[in-house]
């Protein structure tokens, strides 16, 4: 095998190998962005279910000071 056929073929299997480094990072950045997405859905999830009970908790206060003002003294 010549030397430049060595070089080429050495310069080839680090190409190859970069690129299984870049695919790594890829993936692992995939990965990443998923969990993100995950914990935004629920985080999303939870502030509807807060907002809710507010109103909820709203609409019983006013209720509330409704049937108080019936009993005033």
């Amino acid at each position: 095998m010549s030397a430049s056929s060595r070089q080429i073929s050495s310069g080839a299997e680090q190409t190859i190998a970069a690129m299984d480094d870049i695919y790594q990072v890829v993936e692992n950045s995939a990965a990443a962005t998923q969990n993100v997405s995950s914990a935004a859905q629920q985080q999303l999830a939870s502030m509807q279910e807060i907002a809710a009970s507010s109103e909820s908790l709203s609409k019983m206060a006013i209720e509330l000071q409704e049937m108080n003002e019936k009993f005033v003294i």
